[in-house]
């Protein structure tokens, strides 16, 4: 029986509103060269400079999206059961392949996912990771292409602190007050078989180089702000 996702997007565009109003008033975002995007499932891949970034940038994109997440905003009591029914997928320390897999199985019913492949918040937000190789092997698996989306902002505007969830202690990469520019490239077609290690990684590094390209042009932005 074909499942229709209603409660999922009636909640997405909810939080997505909230999202919106949200970023107006605490960030000096600004969108540039977006696409105009192909249509069916697609895999939305960011950069990671901050950790409220799932927030910002789907409060960019129109059409509802799966995000990845890591399993421990599945924790956070008064969140997590919102976030499960909006149908966001947990990324386990030991469940990767079980999110790529629910993933993948998005894509094929015509979803589209959100995906920061570096796999956790920058070090450097000026530079972007070594990426996982999830986002490809999504790709390569699906047909869907990847639609490549590079964040930049101000390092000095991001604070870190440690929070608590469920007793482990997290850090927390609040960016607030500052410009957040996002920047959307061309989509990438990826073609092959999954089980190719050395195609998936030739892949993923054009995947990174596309994402440094895209924070690039958003520092030469950020200079003339």
């Amino acid at each position: 029986m074909k499942k229709h996702y209603y409660l999922e997007n009636f909640l997405y565009f909810v939080g997505r509103s909230i999202a919106r109003l949200y970023t107006k008033i605490d960030l000096k975002k600004q969108i540039k060269s977006k696409k105009q995007f192909p249509l069916g499932a697609k895999i939305f891949a960011v950069n990671h400079p901050s950790t409220l970034d799932p927030l910002y940038i789907m409060s960019s994109i129109k059409e509802p999206v799966h995000a990845l997440l890591t399993e421990d905003v599945f924790k956070i009591f008064g969140l997590n059961k919102l976030i499960a029914w909006a149908g966001h997928v947990a990324v386990g320390r030991n469940s990767g392949l079980i999110a790529l897999n629910q993933a993948i199985t998005l894509l094929t019913k015509n979803r589209s996912i959100l995906i920061f492949p570096e796999g956790m918040v920058s070090k450097n937000s000026q530079q972007v990771e070594k990426l996982k190789t999830g986002a490809v092997r999504m790709a390569l698996a699906t047909g869907a292409p990847i639609i490549p989306i590079g964040i930049c902002v101000d390092p000095q505007k991001i604070k870190k602190f440690t929070i608590k969830i469920k007793n482990q202690e997290n850090q927390f990469y609040w960016y607030r007050r500052g410009a957040y520019i996002v920047s959307y490239g061309q989509p990438l077609y990826f073609k092959g078989q999954i089980a190719d290690q050395k195609l998936v990684k030739n892949y993923s590094q054009i995947l990174r180089e596309n994402l440094q390209q895209l924070l690039h042009s958003g520092v030469q932005s950020l200079l003339i702000l």
